[in-house]
């Protein structure tokens, strides 16, 4: 009987040691206001997680009409309310165009940041054309040993009509987003020629966990202690 409900007070800890760790979407975008300033993501981890979009525009709710799936993603959004993505294209030589993304974190805990999510739809352009994520470490608080770590790059013809993206950030030095920090990453197009390139994205994410304070850990250690003590009264 004893061991059963040492067994049992055991499970309970775990169970909540597991649930206090959150992973999912910590900030995302999975509809867009057409905004080239600072949009506001569409859903967060909690109201005490921010984030912040810079440089897209939108483009209209008949964007499925080239690929049904794009747009439909794989992950874990609330349903957007409108049906929007955003588009970004480039018409000059060499030309880039980028859309910069953020989270800070002000929860009082720390969280990691484990990938990058979108959903990905050529337009138009040439082949030698590219997309790029990178962590825009310059403006991120996370450490790296390297500015600006590309952590996807991929050529048209590398790419499906459509792809749904998740990008491991374990090639970053540091993934721990500690409290009042931000992590900033970008997505850029790079076009090889005067030819015109333009890419549509949509449900851009940062995916994380979220760790627990300390106290947390010692609340579970406390049940387990008086299940012990429990345990050797019986």
């Amino acid at each position: 009987m004893k061991k059963k409900t040492l067994l049992i007070a055991t499970l309970l800890a775990l169970v909540l040691a597991s649930s206090t760790r959150a992973q999912g979407i910590l900030v995302g975008w999975n509809t867009f206001d057409g905004t080239t300033g600072s949009e506001a993501p569409t859903e967060t981890f909690s109201a005490n997680v921010s984030g912040t979009m810079n440089g897209t525009d939108s483009e209209g709710s008949n964007r499925n009409i080239a690929n049904s799936n794009y747009g439909d993603s794989a992950y874990t959004f609330t349903p957007a309310v409108s049906d929007f993505g955003t588009y970004v294209q480039t018409f000059s030589a060499n030309g880039v165009q980028n859309i910069d993304f953020s989270v800070t974190n002000n929860t009082g805990f720390d969280m990691t940041i484990d990938n990058i999510l979108f959903d990905l739809q050529s337009s138009f352009g040439s082949d030698a054309d590219a997309v790029q994520l990178a962590h825009k470490s310059n403006s991120s608080d996370l450490v790296d040993t390297f500015n600006n770590r590309v952590l996807y790059n991929e050529t048209l013809i590398n790419l499906d009509p459509v792809d749904q993206l998740n990008i491991a950030t374990t090639a970053m030095l540091d993934t721990t987003l500690a409290d009042t920090e931000t992590a900033a990453f970008r997505l850029r197009i790079i076009n090889d020629a005067t030819a015109g390139f333009g890419v549509r994205f949509d449900n851009i994410a940062i995916a994380g966990t979220a760790v627990p304070e300390p106290g947390t850990y010692a609340l579970i250690a406390g049940i387990l202690a008086l299940s012990a003590v429990i345990v050797r009264r019986r």
